[in-house]
């Protein structure tokens, strides 16, 4: 039986010429398993943001794994709500990256901590109504996406205020798909579907193992919780909302 933590077969280290179109501007943030930089894409005009795996999980086949998935999940998911993702591929020493659209803004924590300051700092009852109003439609912009994620047989499972970018012009997105799984087939057939919505098609789109807890704890639904994840479904990913909307 062959090592679980060898490197991933299909992203063997190679030459890649599309790495040489990303030239890294400035570090922008990191997570637990990548790291993101602004760059400057080579062939057209525009930032993009470059995520590249860290050197620690470059040769560890389940990080490898779920960090393309994550590339692969949201690139094959095309909503306005959804970022784009520009391209995937490796780096010539293996490490994986990919680029997607720089998004600028704030999440939606923010904006809810800044509407709770405006209650204790003199913002008067049309302000509030009118900021709360703000706030719903753009939790009613995240419902949509996560509808349509559904319907493309994909469950987010950690949705959470932090995970949703509010854009500078009136974009909502919600971010972070390393956690998505794709819905399974028995699930899929079970449900109404509009048949001109093809379910997304991802090669091992399921890196979590059974028994093993994920999402954000004061957001995560019951059977996320309990790490019953042959029960995370749909449903699960709507508990997490109605946690945000309770927020």
């Amino acid at each position: 039986m062959g090592d679980p933590d060898a490197p991933d077969e299909i992203y063997q280290p190679s030459s890649d010429p599309q790495a040489l179109r990303f030239k890294k501007v400035r570090f922008h943030d990191k997570g637990g398993l990548g790291e993101i930089h602004v760059a400057l894409d080579r062939e057209l005009p525009r930032e993009v943001a470059l995520k590249e795996i860290k050197p620690r999980y470059a040769n560890v086949h389940s990080s490898r794994e779920r960090f393309a998935q994550e590339a692969r999940i949201t690139g094959a998911l095309e909503h306005p709500g959804i970022v784009p993702v520009y391209g995937l591929g490796q780096y010539a020493d293996g490490q994986l990256y990919y680029a997607m659209r720089f998004i600028e803004g704030e999440t939606l924590s923010k904006a809810i901590a800044r509407y709770h300051r405006g209650e204790t700092t003199g913002l008067g009852p049309g302000e509030k109504r009118l900021a709360f109003r703000r706030l719903l439609d753009q939790f009613v912009d995240v419902c949509h996406v996560i509808n349509y994620a559904h319907d493309r047989g994909v469950i987010h499972r950690d949705i959470k205020p932090d995970n949703i970018m509010l854009g500078p012009y009136g974009e909502t997105l919600v971010v972070d798909w390393g956690l998505a799984k794709r819905i399974d087939e028995e699930d899929m057939a079970s449900e109404d579907h509009d048949e001109a919505v093809r379910p997304v098609r991802i090669r091992n789109a399921s890196t979590t193992l059974p028994g093993s807890v994920v999402g954000t704890p004061a957001y995560m639904s019951p059977e996320q919780a309990t790490g019953t994840n042959q029960d995370v479904g749909p449903c699960s990913d709507i508990y997490s909302l109605g946690a945000t909307l309770y927020r």
